[in-house]
């Protein structure tokens, strides 16, 4: 059995397009949890951490801050960017969990959200496209069967 290249492509947009939706909804609902209890403190960026990719470099901040029993941590960002969002030296509002303060971030919207909203808005786009030629496929099936109806009720 053969697949055409137009059959595979469009399953793989809508059916791919699905999985980035959830993820990015998963993602959402991840860090609507850890917002219900997350606790608020004020950190210091350390200093800002390079990453060099293939063709582009990040800077992740790496960050101190005091928990409210007094111990001191320090974390790196998982969200970098370039240019860096923030300076050394610059304060930041911290959040992060009584029982696991290892897992801060810092209060920022992209820091925050970034993970679902990228997958989401990705995942939808490619959905859009892979439903749209699903959808265009069937009504050009339709209208083929049709008109072959209409030609052998002719005859």
């Amino acid at each position: 059995m053969r697949i055409e290249p137009f059959t595979f492509m469009k399953y793989m947009f809508t059916f791919g397009g699905i999985a980035l939706m959830l993820w990015g909804y998963f993602s959402y609902q991840n860090t609507r949890a850890f917002l219900s209890t997350a606790l608020t403190t004020e950190g210091v960026v350390l200093e800002l951490l390079k990453s060099r990719g293939t063709e582009t470099t990040s800077y992740y901040p790496k960050v101190r801050f005091i928990t409210v029993s007094g111990h001191e941590e320090i974390f790196v960002s998982p969200t970098g960017s370039y240019p860096s969002m923030y300076d050394v030296g610059e304060n930041v509002t911290v959040l992060y969990q009584n029982h696991d303060p290892n897992k801060a971030k810092i209060k920022g919207f992209f820091s925050l959200w970034g993970l679902a909203l990228i997958p989401g808005f990705i995942g939808w786009a490619f959905f859009v496209v892979g439903a749209s030629l699903i959808i265009m496929a069937y009504r050009d099936g339709r209208q083929q069967r049709s008109s072959d109806q209409r030609r052998n009720f002719t005859r």
